[in-house]
This record gives C-alpha cells, structure tokens and sequence, in this order.
C-alpha cells in the first residue's frame, strides 16, 4: 500500500487503479434498483370526500333516536361497509386483483381488499373563545389498486355504500325506536286496563269499606249510636211508666163496686174480710170446725186475705221503686253516671223493677174471683189500656234497638275495614297511577320516535352528502421511482467508494518510486515505464466498448423510465424548447 497519499496524483490513480471496484457495485445496484423502480406495478389512488351535514331542524324542536358520537357511527358503518359479504359482491364486480386469482384464497383477498380501503375522518375546530374542540365534519373514502379506472369505479362504489348504509342504519334505528315504544304502550295500556278492572272489582267487592265513604259511615254511626242511646233512654222511660201504671193498677179494683137492690154499695174486698172474719167468729162459736159454714168462711177469708196482701205488697215495693228513682235523679245532678254510687242506685233500680214485676204477675195469675170477672171499672180499664198501648210501644222500640244496633255494628265493621281497604285501594290506585305516568311517557317518547322517524324518512335529520366525487387517477401514488433510482444511485455509489477503498487498503502492493524507496530505504536511482502490449491494447478497448454499453444501456433505461413513468419524451423535448 502506497503511504504517500497527499499527492493529487495518488488520487488520481487510485481512481484510474480502482474504477471496476467502484463501477461494478454502483452499475448492479443501480440496475437493481432501476429494475425494482420499472418492475414494482404502478399503485393508483382515488378517493372521496363525504361531507357530515347537521340536521335541518333545531334539535330544540325535534330529536332524532340515532346518538352518539360521530366516530363511533363511522366506525359501525365501516364495519357494515367493510364486511366481508360487502367486499366479495366488490371483488366479483370489478375483479381489482387479477394476479391474485387463482393463486390466494378468498379470505386473502378479501384481506387484501380491507387493507387497501381506507377511511380518514376529517376534523375542524369549533367553539368560541379559545375554547374550541375538535369535531368532525367530514370523512375521506379512498382505495389503492393497479388499475385508475377500476380503482375509481371501486371506491364510488364504496361511497355508495357508506352512503346507503347510513340511511339504512338510521332508518332502521328510528324504525326500531318507534317499534319498541309502540310495543311498550300497548303493553302499558293492557297494564292501564288490568289495574283499572282490578280496582272496579276492589270497590265492587268493598262498595260499603271504601275511603269517600269513610265521613259517611262515621256520620252514620255516630247518629245510629245517638239514637241507640236515645231508644234506650226510652225503652228505660217506658218501663218506667209501665211500673208506674202497674203499681196505679195495683190500687184500682177492676169491676167496680156493685150497688145492692135498695140502693147500697157492694163492700170491697178490705171491707168484705172485715164482714167475713167477723161472721167466722160469729159462726165458729156456734158450730164446730169441720162445718161446711165454717170451711167455705175460711177459705173465703184466705183468698180475700191473699189478694188484699198481695195489693198491699205491690203498693210498698211501688213506693220504694219510685224513692229510689228520686235518689238517683238527685244523684245524677251531682255525679256522672260512672260514679259508683250512681252505679250501684241503677242496679238497685234494675232489681227493684223486676221485683215489682213478680209481684204484679203474681197477682194477675191468682185464683182471685174478682180478677175472674171482666174487669168494668173505667179507671182500671185505662190503666190496662195504657199498660198495653207501652208494651207495644216498648216492644216495637225493641225491635228498632235491635235493628239500630245491627246497623252499628255494620257501620262499626265498615269503619273498622276502612283502613285496610283504603291501603289496598291507594296501593292499586299507586299502581294506576304510575302507569298512567309510564304510559303518557310511552305516549311522548313514540311521538318523538315518530317524528325523528319522519325526520329520517325526509332525510332532514343528519345526513351524509358526497362533496367531492373520485375521480379516475392520472398518476400513481406508489411506488416512488424516483425515490428508488436515486437511493439506488446513492447505495450503489457508496457501495462502490467502500468496495474501491477496501481493495485499496489491502493492496500491499509498491506502485511509485518514493513508496519503494521508503519501504527499501534506499535511493531510487531510475524509474522504468511501464511498456503497453498488445494484450494490454485489447483489454483497454474491451473496456471502452463495455463502458459504452453499459453507458448506452443506462441512457437507455433513463430515456424509457422518463417517457412511461414521467413525461413522454417528445411532450418533454417541446417544454424544453419552450424554455430556450
């Protein structure tokens, strides 16, 4: 290796030396290159753009049933787009993928095909005051394929889908909205008239326990028991009075006094005892005990002496009843009728009133002659008169206690149920109510379902518009061949530089006398050139005429790369005349 390399000539003969090592490596890889940029398929690229307008009407007026966010619509619509079915009906239309028939699956090129499809959401600020959001407003439909013209029937084709896919799916959402509350207030309203017959069959069963006739039954009882306390209150009166007359009765013969031929009165029973104990002395101190005078004498006298103390008897228990009743009229201006003493005066009357009773129907049932005849003094007669006109009044008296103490105890029993039955009806009534407030709720949101409906029928509600059609490409997207070439020309070229320095740094070779020198250490006395053969003459012009080959092919492969992949050559040739 020659160590003097500050001299140009160094240079310039290691580039003369190592040329083949640095043109070899950059002509293969640019070639490579050059044949990877002409070889790759051109990849076109047509898209759309699909603008999101707002819905026509304030929402302030009418709401559609479709919400959410805008990307996470577009993303379920590109699954729906995107589905496998969707891109197969493509495939079969358009058949973008000619190299792949018969070589991939199905599945692949299905792959293939969701891959090339691409959706791109376009966002703007909104908002005011520094405050803005972003929010999207649009949304870019675009695929790659080989073919400019299949590509842009492709991708409008994929528009087409987006766009019908979305009036479909909003129609479908509103259709289903509108399907589900219609469901839902008939069944509410099935609901409605379940509870309502529930509640005509509750009050039918409690027509008397219900709560708006609460204040009547309370009415009702509260007289009845009034009354009640007043019919006893004269039931009370009227066996006082029936006493009364009975111990008035008592002191009243029944037939009147029998006035005797010649004017006289007939004697009363008192009277006639006197004359017949009398004539019983008068008879007995004449004849003996066993006389038949004597015997019917004395049982006169016993009858006579039964019925006159009997009379006697119903008088003083009269009088005693009727003390007492005057004891208990001074005790009641003093104590209420919870008071014991006042307690103990009633039952005492009570006692005394049966007694007299007793005694009068003793009195009646005797074997008395008198009581045999019927009766024709007036005095007596009125009294009886009376005695039954109360008996009736008190029985018929009794027979309205007892049906104003049934009636109590039929308002009682009303009252009582009252409570339970107004739970069980406020609980139903609840029920209806609550319902009612679900089915008007039913009622508003079907409405609004309707009209969103109509909304999405009219296509007035968010809508989906085509801004910019696609367009057939001119040129492709990909692959980039002048990106190739030129990374091919830069990778070759510095293949080449590192090849060529490589070679030069393992050449140990001796090339100029100053190397010899140095490496011998000993002057250089002459130099001899180096003498051209014939060989030497052949392999130059072989080189030449590579080199101009290679330089023909090159200028060639630029020509075609420029005239297919850039500019025709003559519409070129004229451009740059243009300039000059």
């Amino acid at each position: 290796m020659d160590n003097n390399t500050t001299d140009i000539r160094y240079y310039l003969d290691l580039i003369w030396r190592k040329k083949f090592y640095f043109l070899i490596p950059m002509v293969l890889v640019f070639l490579v290159a050059f044949a990877v940029a002409v070889k790759l398929p051109s990849i076109y690229s047509s898209q759309a753009t699909v603008l999101i307008e707002a819905q026509n009407i304030p929402e302030e007026f009418v709401r559609t049933t479709v919400t959410g966010y805008v990307e996470e619509r577009l993303q379920t619509l590109s699954q729906i787009v995107l589905s496998r079915q969707n891109l197969l009906d493509l495939i079969n239309r358009f058949n973008p993928y000619p190299d792949l028939t018969g070589k991939a699956t199905t599945e692949e090129i299905v792959a293939r095909m969701r891959k090339d499809i691409k959706m791109q959401p376009v966002r703007a600020e909104v908002g005011r005051g520094g405050r803005g959001n972003t929010a999207t407003i649009a949304f870019i439909v675009s695929y790659e394929g080989i073919n400019p013209q299949v590509t842009s029937q492709i991708t409008n084709a994929v528009v087409s889908l987006y766009l019908e896919q979305n009036l479909r799916v909003r129609e479908e959402k509103a259709l289903s909205t509108v399907l589900f509350f219609d469901q839902q207030l008939n069944e509410l309203s099935s609901e409605i008239d379940r509870i309502e017959e529930l509640i005509a069959r509750f009050k039918e069963e409690n027509l008397h326990f219900l709560p708006e006739l609460m204040n009547h039954n309370q009415q009702v009882f509260e007289r009845t028991k009034n009354e009640i306390d007043a019919r006893r209150q004269d039931i009370h009166t009227l066996m006082d009075r029936k006493i009364y007359l009975q111990g008035q009765m008592a002191t009243v013969e029944p037939v009147r006094p029998l006035t005797l031929p010649g004017g006289r009165r007939a004697l009363t029973s008192e009277e006639e005892l006197i004359l017949l104990r009398n004539e019983y002395i008068t008879q007995r101190s004449v004849k003996s005990d066993n006389h038949p005078d004597v015997v019917r004498l004395k049982k006169q006298i016993e009858v006579l002496e039964q019925e006159t103390s009997s009379r006697q008897d119903v008088k003083e228990q009269q009088a005693l009843l009727e003390d007492k009743k005057a004891r208990l009229v001074s005790l009641r201006q003093r104590y209420s009728d919870s008071h014991p003493d006042v307690i103990v005066l009633i039952r005492e009357i009570e006692v005394q009133a049966d007694e007299v009773e007793k005694l009068m129907a003793a009195r009646n049932t005797g074997p008395s002659f008198r009581d045999q005849v019927l009766p024709d003094n007036p005095t007596y007669i009125n009294l009886q008169t009376q005695i039954a006109s109360v008996d009736l009044d008190l029985e018929n008296r009794r027979a309205r206690l007892v049906g104003l103490e049934r009636t109590l105890q039929e308002y009682q029993l009303r009252i009582e149920r009252g409570p339970a039955v107004e739970q069980r009806l406020k609980a139903l009534q609840r029920d209806y109510s609550s319902a009612q407030v679900r089915y008007q709720e039913a009622m508003s949101k079907l409405q609004s379902a309707r009209e969103s409906m109509e909304l999405e029928e009219g296509q007035m509600a968010e809508k989906l518009t085509l801004l910019e059609p696609p367009q057939v490409p001119e040129s492709p997207i990909k692959p980039n061949r002048k990106a190739i070439i030129l990374l091919g020309f830069v990778l070759g070229s510095g293949l080449g530089v590192g090849s060529a320095a490589m070679s030069e740094f393992m050449d140990q070779s001796v090339r100029s006398a100053g190397s010899l020198a140095s490496v011998s250490r000993r002057p250089v006395l002459g130099v001899i050139p180096r003498l051209k053969t014939s060989r030497d003459k052949r392999k130059f012009w072989i080189i030449r005429v590579l080199a101009t080959i290679i330089l023909l092919a090159l200028s060639s492969g630029i020509l075609f790369y420029i005239h297919n992949y850039y500019q025709p050559l003559d519409i070129l040739w004229l451009r740059v005349l243009e300039r000059f």
